[in-house]
């Protein structure tokens, strides 16, 4: 609705058979998507069919097993991240994507990471946010006492105001093109 260029339109279609004809887009850009996409690889073949020759794609991605967050109970800290694990298909797809990406027919041309680093705790943080939507996914599925999880979101503004808060992640970037000749 609040689409004002008549050059963008937007669907919505399973990602795994797209409703587009073979070669209709220059360009690709998945962002967070893929991990949650059982069949990854119908997905990159999907998205692979879709691409002219040439075409080029940015898969963005984050390895939640990567995540480093600082606890005074690193232990409650496991069982909080264990139980957030199956909220993603592939929880850990940067590990596996490159290959992925190359049965579909890619090449992949550069592979680089974005950072994200928080030593604060505050409303615009990654971190702060990403708390809470695990609290809420961990608490649905039952599987961490609610008073857990409760004390492992309350830990962090108590380490911000002793200036020991930290959290790190990275987001992976993969580059992608269409071969002009794919085989």
């Amino acid at each position: 609705a609040r689409n004002q260029k008549s050059w963008v339109s937007y669907h919505e279609a399973d990602a795994t058979a797209l409703p587009f004809d073979d070669g209709s887009f220059d360009v690709m850009v998945s962002t967070q998507v893929a991990e949650y996409i059982p069949d990854v690889l119908a997905f990159c073949r999907e998205t692979f069919r879709v691409l002219k020759a040439g075409g080029r794609g940015l898969l963005v991605a984050t390895d939640w097993g990567a995540v480093a967050w600082h606890s005074d109970n690193p232990e409650r800290m496991a069982r909080v991240m264990s139980a957030f694990r199956p909220h993603c298909a592939h929880n850990e797809l940067p590990r596996t994507a490159a290959p992925i990406l190359r049965e579909a027919g890619f090449t992949v041309d550069t592979v680089t990471a974005y950072p994200i680093i928080n030593i604060d705790w505050h409303d615009e943080n990654y971190s702060k946010n990403s708390a809470s939507f695990i609290a809420a996914y961990v608490h649905a599925q039952g599987t961490v006492d609610e008073a857990e999880i409760n004390a492992w979101e309350q830990e962090f503004p108590g380490l911000a105001a002793e200036g020991r808060y930290y959290f790190s992640t990275s987001r992976t970037l993969f580059h992608i093109t269409k071969p002009t000749n794919p085989s």
